[in-house]
């Protein structure tokens, strides 16, 4: 099963044992800081943790944070390691599909 789903059905399982909704957490990866943050936050709570970028934030071109994709998912697993939270967390992508990073529909 994958990542996603798993943390989805250990969710529903959950809520079907205690009746109290969940949720996943999702974070926008605007900053280190805002990573940072995210993890920190997901280890005080024993939490999965989902990190929402944007096209205009980590593109192949580094976006507004300087990052590619590759870079991002580098960065994710050295600051998981770095406060040694072992949790799982998803990198996924906000807004996706063509036409969506400002300079296109500027062009």
């Amino acid at each position: 099963m994958a990542l996603t789903e798993n943390i989805l059905a250990q969710i529903a399982q959950l809520e079907a044992k205690t009746g109290i909704k969940r949720t996943l957490f999702a974070a926008c990866p605007n900053s280190l800081t805002a990573i940072r943050a995210a993890f920190r936050a997901a280890k005080r709570n024993n939490a999965p943790i989902k990190f929402a970028a944007t096209l205009n934030q980590i593109d192949g071109d580094g976006g507004y944070t300087g990052l590619t994709q590759q870079e991002f998912i580098r960065l994710l697993k050295i600051e998981a390691a770095t406060l040694n939270y072992t949790g799982p967390y998803i990198a996924a992508i906000d807004h996706g599909g063509p036409w969506l990073k400002d300079i296109q529909t500027k062009d």
